[in-house]
């Protein structure tokens, strides 16, 4: 999950190594035409530092526009930070509209998270290049790390859990009625959650807590799937269905304000 204080820093750090090593290229750059022995004339300090950048300016040029290149990249990766802002405001809109006031328990019981899909992701199990849905924003201002990721293959029989499922089916996805499985849990009941979740019995073994009613939405940007943002909450009621075509509006703005990140 993002944190946004040091996301931000990493962006604005960015921003200034762009502008830092833009600028020395320049400087480099213009110390080729530069008369060195003038500038001696009037200020030796400086005319040592153009004879070194001209004799230096065969690596140092291409080395400061890889950086510039580099820092730019980074950047469209991640997205401007007030991008990222909005996206955590529409989660919490979102949060909001699907539960209102009526659910039972505390806020970060319910849940909107966004899932981005990867074609591989840094791990020491199960296929870490065959496509994953991994988290990256989630309403709320607690309970915003999240450590759960879903494997999501171009072999869509072996998509996980409701993340997985929206994902291969590209449709708005409701599950609920879920069975508690707070403390130990029982063969029957595990059996029951892992099959109308679409996960394994181990999978949920690994997992310290279990919503028991979901909603999943797909997400596109510029035409194409994205990823998902999964609704989940503790409480068994059903995630408001009649929400359906605002759900999807909340995504089509996400993938719009995606896109332009």
């Amino acid at each position: 999950m993002r944190q946004h204080r040091a996301y931000n820093f990493l962006y604005h750090t960015l921003t200034a190594s762009q502008w830092v090593c833009g600028s020395l290229g320049t400087v480099v750059a213009a110390s080729l035409k530069a008369d060195v022995a003038k500038t001696r004339s009037w200020f030796a300090p400086a005319a040592d530092l153009l004879e070194w950048a001209g004799a230096n300016a065969w690596y140092l040029i291409p080395v400061m526009a890889v950086a510039v290149g580099g820092a730019s990249l980074v950047k469209k990766i991640l997205g401007p930070p007030w991008v990222w802002n909005v996206i955590h405001s529409l989660l919490d809109d979102l949060q909001r509209r699907a539960f209102g006031n009526d659910r039972i328990g505390p806020l970060h019981h319910h849940r909107a998270t966004l899932f981005k899909h990867v074609r591989w992701r840094i791990c020491f199990r199960r296929w870490p290049w065959s496509g994953w849905l991994i988290p990256v924003e989630r309403s709320g201002h607690a309970t915003r790390r999240c450590g759960v990721r879903f494997l999501a293959p171009d072999d869509a029989d072996r998509a996980e859990g409701i993340a997985g499922q929206t994902w291969v089916c590209k449709e708005v996805i409701f599950v609920d009625g879920l069975p508690c499985l707070d403390g130990k849990m029982s063969n029957t009941k595990c059996r029951d959650y892992a099959k109308k979740t679409w996960v394994s019995e181990g999978w949920l073994q690994n997992e310290r807590s279990h919503a028991r009613s979901f909603c999943g939405i797909p997400v596109e940007v510029k035409g194409k799937l994205w990823g998902v943002i999964v609704l989940d909450s503790r409480d068994d009621k059903p995630i408001k269905q009649e929400g359906d075509a605002y759900y999807r509006l909340i995504a089509k703005q996400l993938g719009t304000l995606l896109g332009r990140g």
